[in-house]
Formats: structure tokens, C-alpha cells, sequence
């Protein structure tokens, strides 16, 4: 994996890079991850759909796609089973500035974000009640 050591060394090597193209690339990073399989790669490809919809915006070309993609995203994810995933998307939606057309998708993190942890207090709890035993496990 790539990365920057220090943040204004990413900044200063990003902002060499005109929004346009920089809005293509964080479109194909999106896509390649799409075809990567398994759910594990949901909030980075969040983080990248945000970013080309934010960076396309702000060259005057909106890109609704990347907006609608994140919350198919969101709603695909927002399941039993895959609460790790809708995690990150939501995190990954809340994580960015708040921008134009994005307060629907933000308010439907929110909302995913607070019926997973209220999920995961109501599991905890009946685990506490259980006496520390998931149910269903048998005893050894």
C-alpha cells in the first residue's frame, strides 16, 4: 500500500494535481475496488466515491453518480452480517465535509451508525444477561 509519511507531504504533493484529473483517479480507484471480491474494501471505496464527487464539484462538473453509488453502498451494507462494512461506509460518509447534495446521505449515516452501535449495546447486554454466555454456544 502506498501512503504519505506526513500529512503536509500528501498535501503538498496532491495539490500538484489538478482537481479534475485527481476526481478520475479517486473515480477509478472506486471501480477497481468494485471489482476486488468481499465487503472489506466498503469504506475505501466510500472514501473515494466522496472524494471524485467532492473534487468534481468543486470544478464546477457534479458528479451524482458517486453520491448515488455511496448510498447503494450504504443500503447494501445496512444488514445483519454486514454491520462492519455499513460501519465504515457511515464513517466514511461522516468523515468528509459536509457539501452540496450530500445532508440526505449524511443523515442516512447517522442513522445507520446509531442502529448499529444501538444493535451491538442490545447484543452486549443480552450477553451480560446470559451470565457472559453468547446464546446458542453450549457449554464445554
Amino acid at each position: 500500500a502506498y501512503g504519505f509519511r506526513h500529512v503536509l507531504v500528501m498535501e503538498v504533493a496532491y495539490g500538484q494535481v489538478p482537481r479534475a484529473l485527481r476526481a478520475e483517479r479517486h473515480r477509478r480507484a472506486a471501480a477497481w475496488l468494485d471489482g476486488l471480491p468481499g465487503g472489506f474494501t466498503a469504506g475505501l471505496r466510500t472514501r473515494h466515491r466522496l472524494r471524485a464527487a467532492a473534487l468534481a464539484r468543486m470544478t464546477g462538473a457534479a458528479d451524482p453518480d458517486q453520491l448515488a453509488a455511496v448510498r447503494r453502498d450504504l443500503d447494501e451494507h445496512d444488514r445483519p452480517g454486514r454491520f462492519d462494512q455499513a460501519m465504515a461506509v457511515a464513517e466514511a460518509v461522516l468523515a468528509e465535509p459536509a457539501g452540496e447534495g450530500t445532508r440526505d446521505l449524511e443523515l442516512a449515516a447517522r442513522a445507520c451508525r446509531d442502529r448499529i452501535l444501538r444493535d451491538r449495546a442490545h447484543a452486549a447486554a443480552a450477553v451480560q444477561a446470559a451470565g457472559g454466555v453468547l446464546t446458542g454456544e453450549s457449554e464445554a
